[in-house]
């Protein structure tokens, strides 16, 4: 009796220790399988959580890394994303419209110079561009709008955004770097290219849950189509 019972427990314990040992080879192998993505945000994206997008998605093949800068120079979190002891595989630079309008030149050269820093560290650099801000931002900002662009005559924010986002797609072009598009994804339609005002969370440049919920499947569609898939075990 007492001898069945030893090898009993002896059983369950090695079923115990491999049991867990499988569980600690599976989640060591899809922590090595993951692609480690950095994403590099402006304040427009501030709500979307992509640190929590496996959590809320059940999509385990991509880890989320978010550095957040709220200034347009994004130079220091930049060389923040390979800080770490590992290399991200995708390090992805987006701006907020709230910069603009600015300084559109000195702009572009810092884009440009962080597209091919993060490019010349053996990642792969991705762009991304501008979410246009919506129609109407409220009477007070659109009276201030009206001042700075018909009296004092300054850039409007709305073109400089799209000025900057043509850049952006033929800065892709020239440097062969992929694009992830956020403005079509947003926009009302080709011609008038300000947000969605279902999009909006209410201070005509930051999105809503709503338009969180769209940019989860289109960043998935994309990152599937830029990162090489690891093939069905059989």
């Amino acid at each position: 009796m007492y001898h069945h019972e030893v090898e009993t427990t002896g059983k369950r314990v090695f079923a115990v220790l491999a049991v867990g040992v499988w569980l600690a080879t599976a989640t060591g192998e899809l922590m090595a399988e993951s692609k480690h993505i950095v994403y590099i945000e402006a304040s427009t994206v501030n709500n979307w959580k992509l640190d929590g997008f496996a959590a809320r998605t059940g999509i385990g093949r991509y880890r989320f890394e978010v550095l957040r800068e709220y200034d347009f120079d994004k130079s220091r979190v930049v060389a923040q994303a390979f800080a770490g002891a590992s290399r991200p595989d995708v390090v992805i630079v987006q701006e907020c419209s709230a910069y603009f309008p600015g300084d559109l030149e000195a702009y572009k050269h810092q884009y440009r110079d962080w597209i091919v820093d993060i490019r010349a560290r053996g990642t792969q650099s991705v762009i991304a561009t501008v979410v246009p801000p919506a129609r109407s931002r409220g009477w007070w900002q659109d009276g201030k709008d009206f001042i700075k662009e018909r009296v004092l005559g300054r850039p409007s924010q709305y073109e400089q955004v799209l000025a900057f986002n043509e850049w952006l797609r033929s800065l892709g072009v020239e440097l062969s770097v992929p694009v992830f598009d956020l403005e079509p994804i947003v926009r009302m339609n080709e011609v008038d290219r300000h947000m969605r005002a279902e999009y909006d969370e209410g201070d005509g440049i930051h999105l809503n849950r709503v338009a969180y919920e769209r940019l989860d499947r289109a960043l998935l569609d994309f990152l599937d189509g830029l990162v090489p898939q690891p093939k069905a075990r059989r």
